[in-house]
């Protein structure tokens, strides 16, 4: 809703067009559900999704269009948030299918969607209802046949329920728990009949003008989820993706992550059974923990976060200049020692320094940390002055602070690292790590489960020229060899306006600035050009760039994609190319 609210209040229609295209979705609506209601069996679910989305999309269109007043808009928005954030979010749990997959996909941007309405959405992650078990054992019969005999057994109540199966946790004869997923009997054909309603609601919104002219890049991402969530149907492809993605990113960062295991005779096409991986979701653990330290992230807006990170760099800008501009002795010396900073930076680069200064800071806290030790002790007899006792107590409580805060940048930074390494070096990549993907477990590492949404890219030119653009975009390298790394990729606008073009890569690559925050920004950025064809094969690689970036933004760490990723596309680049290898062999043969 925020993606509407936000083009609209950039955008003015006229009473006409927004009647015109709201009566002729609506007579075509009423016709088609008057023609085939009774005949098709997914009629019903699209009159229910209409029924509450319709009215939800035109109170949102009437607000942005007959409101001027910048402050009564976001006061009348704020009312629609709150009296709709519920329905709809009612609306995909009863509906399931993708309409989960979608409310997974915008819990997660914090960036676009209103607190409101992500609040609602996290449900999604979490809270799907299941089946009945009798529907899931008639699968598990059907599916696994005498193979169902080799479990001790299978719990009843599903661990989890997502948007085409469930979960249930198992025990095998020899005592191994695993995880059961099973698809939903009926997923197929509502599949179906979701993603063609899904499809209408885009042809609308580009009737509307909500979507680009002719709904063209619309239309064309759109079937590329689509085909991504047919593909998720395939459980057996779904499993080999697991055994490709364990064999490779799970071997490399075994310290880090664990990939679960599949059993390959336990597996069918509705079947598969993997090894249990235990713990909490990671953004759930994340803010248990800093509650527990008395920090509540959730209270604290995503605008006013990046407010914040703007205000402190501003403050450390002017300390430098002020340094910069002092004659004393102090700023001598201070300068000196940035020189020194700099050239050491250059030296043996900003991640190793980066390094020394984080093993400073342990240093320091197991010192404070041996201090509060022989303070405990002393005050376990009596002998500790009350303000000493007040020192420990907050000593102890800003570190559990900082190992709270350095763990939970240590797991999004594994995220980061994981899925870059997917995507520039191994055959494939998961497109779908949304939080309720990733378990906290009890050693320190992360499970990440869910292999169904995997892609690869089709041919090692666009894959290299990705490589290019993404290194482009870390190094912050001007408009115009940005935008040109991303039309070797496929991106084609009306006007070819650079600035337009490497705004939209450093959007979805680069760091989250507080400009892009701002209704002004986007204005300007819409002002200069549209897009008119998108890359297809970045559609799923933006998804996964989106959804690690904002499960960084929702725990409050402005996480940059291209930064995070720079190394493996260096790495894949300074590999010779297939092609030249097929040459040269080509030419030895000869």
């Amino acid at each position: 809703m925020a993606l509407i609210s936000t083009a609209l209040a950039a955008r003015k229609f006229s009473l006409k067009h927004i009647l015109g295209g709201v009566t002729a979705a609506t007579a075509i609506g009423g016709l088609a559900a008057g023609t085939y209601a009774a005949t098709d069996p997914g009629a019903q679910r699209e009159l229910r999704f209409w029924g509450v989305i319709g009215p939800c999309i035109a109170r949102y269109v009437w607000v942005g269009k007959t409101v001027d007043d910048p402050t009564e808009r976001r006061q009348r928005y704020d009312e629609l948030h709150d009296a709709y954030a519920t329905p709809v979010v009612d609306l995909f749990m009863e509906l399931g299918g993708p309409y989960i997959k979608l409310g997974q996909y915008l819990s997660v941007r914090p960036e676009v969607v209103p607190q409101t309405y992500r609040t609602e959405l996290k449900k999604l992650q979490s809270e799907v209802p299941g089946k009945p078990f009798a529907d899931i054992h008639k699968v598990l019969v059907e599916s696994l046949g005498d193979a169902l005999e080799e479990f001790e057994s299978i719990g009843e109540e599903p661990f989890g329920a997502a948007s085409i199966g469930q979960v249930h946790v198992g025990v095998l004869r020899d005592g191994t728990r695993v995880a059961v997923k099973v698809q939903y009997p009926d997923v197929r054909w509502k599949f179906e009949v979701d993603l063609r309603c899904i499809a209408n609601a885009i042809s609308i919104g580009a009737k509307l003008g909500m979507i680009d002219r002719e709904g063209e890049s619309a239309v064309k991402g759109f079937n590329e989820i689509k085909e991504s969530a047919m593909r998720e149907l395939d459980y057996g492809q779904e499993q080999s993706n697991m055994e490709i993605i364990r064999e490779t990113a799970g071997a490399r960062y075994k310290s880090l992550i664990d990939v679960p295991r599949t059993f390959p005779h336990l597996c069918t096409d509705q079947v598969i059974t993997m090894t249990y991986i235990e713990g909490p979701k990671l953004e759930e653990e994340v803010l248990r923990r800093l509650s527990a330290v008395g920090i509540d992230r959730q209270a604290i807006t995503v605008r006013s976060f990046m407010a914040d990170q703007a205000d402190k760099l501003r403050e450390a800008e002017a300390r430098v200049a002020s340094v910069a501009a002092d004659n004393s002795w102090t700023g001598a010396w201070i300068g000196a020692w940035t020189g020194v900073l700099s050239r050491a930076a250059a030296l043996v680069g900003p991640q190793t320094l980066l390094w020394v200064a984080r093993k400073a800071q342990h240093a320091r806290d197991a010192v404070v940390l041996t201090v509060c030790s022989v303070v405990g002790l002393a005050d376990s007899v009596g002998l500790a002055p009350i303000d000493v006792r007040g020192w420990m107590v907050e000593a102890q409580r800003d570190l559990s602070t900082r190992h709270t805060e350095a763990e939970t940048r240590q797991w999004l930074d594994t995220l980061l690292d994981v899925h870059g390494f997917e995507i520039f070096l191994c055959p494939l990549y998961n497109c779908d790590p949304h939080p309720g993907n990733i378990i906290a477990m009890d050693d320190g590492r992360l499970g990440l489960i869910d292999y169904g949404q995997c892609m690869a890219f089709t041919d090692e030119t666009t894959k290299r020229n990705f490589a290019s653009l993404l290194i482009s975009v870390a190094d912050n390298r001007p408009d115009a060899e940005v935008a040109e790394a991303f039309r070797s990729v496929g991106i084609r606008t009306e006007k070819s306006n650079d600035f337009f073009t490497a705004s939209m890569a450093k959007l979805m690559f680069g760091h989250v600035t507080q400009d892009m925050l701002r209704r002004e920004w986007h204005v300007k950025l819409h002002a200069a050009d549209r897009v008119q064809t998108f890359p297809v094969q970045l559609i799923m690689i933006y998804r996964v760039a989106a959804l690690l970036r904002g499960l960084g933004l929702a725990l409050h760490y402005d996480l940059a994609v291209g930064d995070a990723w720079r190394h493996h596309a260096v790495a894949l680049l300074s590999k010779p190319s297939l092609s030249i290898i097929n040459e040269a062999l080509t030419e030895a043969v000869a």
